[in-house]
């Protein structure tokens, strides 16, 4: 896990990002089970040197993502998420089992994503939202306010999901929440994120309160 690597490897790569870059607490990476790829089977190359996150939906270990430990300039010459092979994201999200427990669901991107929104995140993992996914939704979050949470510059991303929420949880009040230009979910605080939503929602009469972080 990368939080062994914080004592045994400060100066590890995925160290560097998640705390120093991302400011994770050793708590935080415990908690999501954040791990690191140091030697990866043949058909799974891409995911060696990695930091990988674990998905559970359902309360089963269903794949993982890995990510690129750190950040570049240009992605065009490196694969910045690699998806476990065969993992069918759009019919599922990333943390629902902690967030179906909670008063409303915050749909967001990535991973990091939901780490700062806390145990109400859902990630899509990426700027997509399948139907079957606004079927889980409309199922498991039936009464309770959905937030849609993407990254500002995803406008039609984030149109075509609000479209697809509205038609699908007609019993739920749905909130498209707008962050600030040039942040996003994964780069504000946890409180400057539900500062945000907890204004935004009560502009459109919608009373929710701050989550957990974890």
């Amino acid at each position: 896990e990368v939080a062994d690597l914080l004592v045994s490897n400060p100066d590890h790569p995925a160290v560097r990002y998640m705390v120093y870059e991302r400011g994770y607490t050793p708590e935080m990476l415990r908690y999501w089970g954040v791990g690191y790829c140091s030697s990866a089977a043949l058909r799974y190359q891409t995911a060696q040197n990695r930091i990988i996150f674990p998905i559970w939906f359902n309360q089963k270990y269903v794949g993982w993502q890995g990510r690129y430990a750190g950040e570049l300039n240009d992605w065009r010459s490196v694969v910045k998420y690699y998806t476990m092979p065969g993992l069918k994201k759009q019919r599922i999200f990333y943390n629902f089992d902690n967030a179906v427990q909670t008063q409303c669901a915050v749909i967001v991107e990535g991973f990091t994503d939901v780490h700062n929104v806390g145990v109400s995140g859902m990630a899509t993992m990426g700027a997509s939202l399948s139907q079957m996914q606004c079927q889980l939704l409309a199922m498991h979050f039936s009464g309770k306010p959905i937030i849609l949470l993407y990254d500002p510059e995803a406008e039609v991303e984030t149109a075509n999901a609000m479209a697809k929420l509205m038609r699908s949880c007609v019993n739920s009040p749905v909130i498209d929440v707008r962050l600030p230009p040039g942040t996003d979910p994964g780069s504000l605080t946890h409180e400057a994120i539900w500062s945000q939503i907890i204004q935004q929602a009560s502009n459109r009469g919608v009373q929710v309160s701050q989550c957990a972080l974890f």
